[in-house]
Formats: C-alpha cells, sequence, structure tokens
C-alpha cells in the first residue's frame, strides 16, 4: 500500500488479493503478460508503465491511472474502474468486459479494435478525441462524451447511447445496429459509408454532419435535425422521419423508399431549399415542406404530397407517377416533367398563373390516355 515501484522491471508477475493503494508504478518498464486478481489498486499510478498482455480480473481500481501506458492486448474482465483514467494511452486490441466505467476517461487515447463489452455502468465515459478505429461497444448503456472521436469501422450494437455527445466524431463506415441515440449531438459528425439498421435518433441533431453513401434502414428518427447534412447517394428505407429538418440537405441521387410507400414517413417534414437532383422518393410526405426545392429529375412516383408545400420546386423533367397531390400548394412547376394518374395536381395547377404547366399536363394526359387505350 503506497509503495513506490517506479521504473520497475516485472514481467509476467501475479498479484493475487494484494493491496496496491496509491502504489506508484509509473514508468514501469516491463510488466508485459501480468496478472492482478481481486486486488485493490485504488489511486494506483500506472503513467507510462509498460502493461501488454496485462490481465486485471475482479480488482477494484476506482480512480486508477493508466495515462500514456501501453496496454496492447489486455483484458479487464469484471473491474470497478469509476474515475479512472487511460488519457493518452495505447489500446489496441484491448478488451473491457462487465467493468464499471463511470466518469471513465479515454481522452485522447489510441489503438485499434478497442473492445467494451456489457459494461456496468458508462454514464459520463470520456472518449473525446480519441482514435480508436473499429472501436466495439456491445450491449452498452449511458451518457458518453466523444466529442472529435476518431472510429471508423466502429461496430455499435445492441446499446442505448441516447444524449451521448458526437459532435465532430468520424464514424466513417460504422456499423450501428439496434443503438439508440435518441437527443444525441451528431453535430459535423463523419458518417460516410456507415450503416444504421433498427435504430432510434429521435431528436437527434445531425446538422452539417455528412453521410455520403449511407444506409439507414427500419429506423426512427422523428424530429431529427438535418440542417444542411451532406447525404449524396444516401440510401434510406422504412425509415420514420416525421417532423424531422432536412433544410438545405444535400440528397443528389439518394434513394428514400419505403416498401409500401407508407412505411417511409415524412409527413410534416422540412426540405426546404433541399437538393433532391436525381433523387428516387417512395414515401408518405403529407403536409411536408419542400419550398425552393432543388428536384430536377427526381423521381417521386407513388408518394403522398397531401396538404405539401410546393412553392418554388424546380421539377425539371421529373417523373410523378401515381402521386396524390391533393390540397399541395404549388407556385412554380414549371414543364418539362412527367406526371401520369395524379390525384390533385390538375387542380392544384390551375390555381396558379400563367397556364403553360396546366395546359401542359392536361395534353400530356390527353397523350398518356390515347396510349394507354392502344395498348395490349
Amino acid at each position: 500500500m503506497g509503495a513506490k515501484l517506479d521504473f520497475a522491471y516485472m514481467h509476467a508477475m501475479a498479484a493475487q488479493v494484494c493491496n496496491f493503494d496509491d502504489a506508484s508504478l509509473r514508468n514501469v518498464i516491463d510488466a508485459t503478460g501480468s496478472l492482478f486478481h481481486g486486488c485493490s489498486m485504488k489511486r494506483t499510478r500506472f503513467d507510462n508503465a509498460m502493461l501488454s498482455g496485462l490481465l486485471v480480473y475482479q480488482c477494484d481500481a476506482s480512480d486508477a491511472v493508466f495515462d500514456g501506458a501501453e496496454l496492447q492486448g489486455s483484458t479487464i474482465n469484471e473491474c470497478f474502474l469509476p474515475s479512472a483514467s487511460f488519457r493518452f494511452a495505447k489500446l489496441s486490441q484491448v478488451t473491457i468486459t462487465k467493468a464499471h466505467l463511470a466518469d471513465c476517461s479515454f481522452f485522447q487515447s489510441k489503438g485499434d479494435c478497442l473492445s467494451i463489452v456489457r459494461p456496468i455502468s458508462i454514464d459520463g465515459l470520456v472518449l473525446e478525441g480519441a482514435h480508436l478505429p473499429y472501436l466495439r461497444l456491445s450491449k452498452v448503456s449511458g451518457r458518453i462524451r466523444a466529442r472529435a472521436l476518431s472510429a471508423p469501422f466502429a461496430d455499435l450494437h445492441l446499446s442505448n447511447l441516447a444524449g451521448a455527445e458526437l459532435e465532430q466524431a468520424d464514424l466513417t463506415e460504422a456499423r450501428l445496429l439496434s443503438v439508440g441515440l435518441s437527443d444525441a449531438n451528431l453535430v459535423g459528425a463523419v458518417l460516410t459509408g456507415a450503416s444504421i439498421h433498427s435504430c432510434q435518433l429521435n431528436g437527434a441533431d445531425l446538422s452539417s454532419a455528412s453521410g455520403e453513401s449511407i444506409s439507414i434502414t427500419e429506423s426512427t428518427m422523428r424530429a431529427a435535425k438535418f440542417t444542411g447534412f451532406r447525404g449524396r447517394c444516401a440510401f434510406v428505407r422504412d425509415c420514420d422521419l416525421e417532423h424531422a429538418d432536412l433544410s438545405q440537405a444535400y440528397l443528389y441521387r439518394s434513394m428514400i423508399t419505403g416498401d409500401p410507400p407508407q412505411s417511409m414517413a415524412l409527413n410534416h417534414a422540412n426540405f426546404e431549399g433541399s437538393n433532391l437532383v436525381q433523387a428516387y422518393l417512395a414515401a408518405d410526405m403529407t403536409e411536408s415542406n419542400l419550398e425552393a426545392t432543388r428536384a430536377a429529375y427526381v423521381r417521386m412516383n407513388q408518394s403522398s404530397l397531401r396538404d405539401a408545400n410546393l412553392s418554388g420546386i424546380s421539377p425539371f423533367q421529373a417523373s410523378f407517377v401515381k402521386v396524390d397531390f391533393s390540397g399541395a400548394k404549388i407556385t412554380t412547376f414549371e414543364p418539362p416533367f412527367f406526371a401520369d394518374r395524379c390525384r390533385g395536381l390538375q387542380v392544384a395547377l390551375e390555381g396558379r398563373q400563367p397556364r403553360e404547366p396546366s395546359s401542359y399536363l392536361a395534353e400530356f394526359s390527353s397523350v398518356i390516355r390515347r396510349g394507354r387505350e392502344g395498348s395490349t
């Protein structure tokens, strides 16, 4: 207890049911392959120690310090680690299982394949500025602080991270499966190529985030903020985005669909000023706002635009088949565009000036009907 073992050589040391409280093992030269089982290690200092292959089992390491330590290949199992510090530590292939990690700090730590599985608590866990490619979080529940975390190819599943601070985090090609991120802060996050399935992001803020080629399926994102979201070629299917804010979003060539279309809920969603050029939408967009949306070459077949605001929309050579425009507000809808069996569109166009779009639609519909009559 309170011993000073700085710069010691302790290769493959084994300690069982020992008291290391307040001990100093700073800059230990070699403690690789060591074992601590059932030890009390409160406030123990391991700053810059060489601890590769360490096994820590059922120990109390409250407020212990591992700052700058080399922990490659280590295993920490069923330990009590509240307020422990792993700042600047090297954590490649480290596995932490069933540990208490409340207020634990991994600030600017580094290493690939860090795995945290079934922790007892992670409330207040700090991952800010850490570089942890292939990070794995499994069955994790609590609020974390991970601003500017770099975790490309991360694997997060069966976890609840509601309210997480992930601003500017890099989650390139990450995989999220059954993860709760309601009210999470993902402003400016990088989600390029990420896969999100069966997740909850209600109220989450993804403003100015980037997600080129992102895939989001069967997830709930009610009232989520995607203002300025950059989602070129995004794939979104069977999700609930009711009341979501996608204003100024860049969704060029994205695919936002439901099967049936009603299972892709965009009711009351705000697309004002967004870019939907060459996008494909099949969704329920009742009372949505598409004011000043760029929609050249867009396909909205089988969508519902009942009572939607389409003021200032530019649907150059867009396609609308079996789209419900009942009650929609239209101010600019210049031809050419393709429209077939669109309820309410003729009425919506007749209530505006000039009459060119209305006349165009009437003539176009006549041609379509004649072609259908002569078809086999």
